[in-house]
């Protein structure tokens, strides 16, 4: 079991839905970063989504079909991003339609996904905050170099919100 700051990770406070709306005030970065992680990936989208509250909001994604933004909030159990803030473990799923940890009305299946990689986002505390994901229409195997690419995405997005709030302190 996995423990930062004296807390098991899968005890930790978790979301209570997912909020795919889009801020239109937010500025394109996590779009650009979604497109770098499923060109990495090789896969045809990508979803960057941060915590912001009791909510898991979209904040960028790449290749997402029109319908992803029509769900509008999901409770976290029932969704794969529930599975990584519970396990703080990266999720890899080659075959949705076959995945027994996810239930039959996850928001995922009515997406039409087959394929799901998802890398949990750290703050400074190691609390997942985000996660960093790839997704594919079709089932797929998904190889050592796509899974690192994605955590490398995930890292990278932790560090940089690090930035952002080390800046914007006195």
């Amino acid at each position: 079991m996995t423990i930062v700051n004296d807390v098991p990770v899968g005890q930790r406070p978790q979301p209570a839905a997912v909020d795919v709306a889009r801020d239109p005030a937010d500025d394109h970065a996590c779009d650009h970063l979604a497109a770098l992680i499923a060109l990495a990936a090789q896969a045809p989208t990508a979803w960057v989504l941060l915590r912001v509250g009791d909510l898991l909001r979209l904040v960028g994604a790449y290749g997402a079909p029109p319908d992803a933004l029509l769900l509008r909030a999901a409770p976290l159990s029932s969704t794969l991003a529930g599975v990584i803030f519970a396990s703080g473990t990266v999720h890899i799923v080659d075959d949705v339609h076959h995945d027994a940890n996810l239930p039959a009305d996850a928001p995922i299946r009515l997406l039409g996904i087959g394929a799901y990689l998802g890398c949990p986002v750290r703050d400074r505390n190691g609390d997942v905050v985000g996660i960093c994901a790839a997704t594919d229409p079709q089932p797929r195997r998904w190889r050592s170099e796509q899974v690192a690419a994605v955590e490398h995405a995930a890292a990278f997005l932790a560090a940089s919100r690090r930035l952002g709030s080390a800046e914007t302190t006195p």
